[in-house]
C-alpha cells in the first residue's frame, strides 16, 4: 500500500495526466479483478455446499426407500394373512362343514383373527424435504428426478388403496 500511495503522490505531483490516468485504470483492473475472484470463490463454495447438500438429502432419501420397502412388505403380508383367513373362514361356511346353529359362535371365535388390519403407513420426511425444499430443482439427473416424482406417485396411490382397503374392511368385511 506504501509503495502504491507513493507513486500516486509522484505521478500527481508531476502534473503528468497521462501516466496518472494509466496508473489509476490499472489500480481500477486489479480491485475489478480482485471482486471477480472473491465472486468466483464465493460461486464455487455455494457449488460445494449445494451438492454436500444434495448428497445427504439423496442419502437420506435412499435410507427411507429402503424402510418403506419393509414397511410395504411386512403390509402385504398383514393383508395376505387377512385374506388367507378371511378365505378359509369362507370356505368353511360355504362348504357347509359347520352346522347352521354353531356359526355364530364360529364367526365369533374367528372374529378376533379377522379384527381390524393394521398396517403401517410409510413415513416420507425425506422425499418431502427432497421436493419441497428445492433440492430437487438442483438435482443433475434427469433419471433421479423422474423416479422420485414416480415414487411419490406410487407413495399417494398405496395410501389412497390401503384407506379404500380399511374402508372396504370395516364397512362391508366385518359386518
Amino acid at each position: 500500500m506504501k509503495v502504491f500511495r507513493k507513486q500516486r503522490e509522484r505521478l500527481a505531483g508531476e502534473n503528468n495526466v497521462a501516466k496518472y490516468l494509466r496508473y489509476a485504470i490499472g489500480e481500477i483492473l486489479l480491485v475489478v479483478i480482485g471482486i471477480l475472484i472473491a465472486l468466483q470463490l464465493n460461486n464455487w463454495n455455494a457449488r460445494i455446499h449445494a451438492d454436500i447438500k444434495n448428497t445427504r438429502n439423496l442419502m437420506s432419501f435412499a435410507s427411507e426407500l429402503k424402510s418403506n420397502e419393509l414397511v410395504l412388505q411386512n403390509n402385504m403380508a398383514i393383508v395376505k394373512k387377512q385374506m388367507i383367513t378371511t378365505l378359509n373362514m369362507a370356505d368353511s361356511l360355504n362348504n357347509n362343514s359347520i352346522p347352521p346353529e354353531e356359526q355364530d359362535t364360529y364367526l365369533i371365535n374367528w372374529f378376533n383373527k379377522l379384527g381390524p388390519i393394521r398396517t403401517e403407513s410409510m413415513t416420507t420426511p425425506a422425499l418431502s424435504e427432497l421436493v419441497n425444499s428445492g433440492t430437487y430443482s438442483n438435482l443433475k439427473s434427469n433419471s433421479i428426478k423422474k423416479n422420485v416424482l414416480l415414487y411419490q406417485a406410487n407413495i399417494n396411490r398405496i395410501d389412497i388403496r390401503l384407506n379404500r382397503f380399511h374402508s372396504y374392511f370395516q364397512d362391508m368385511e366385518l359386518p
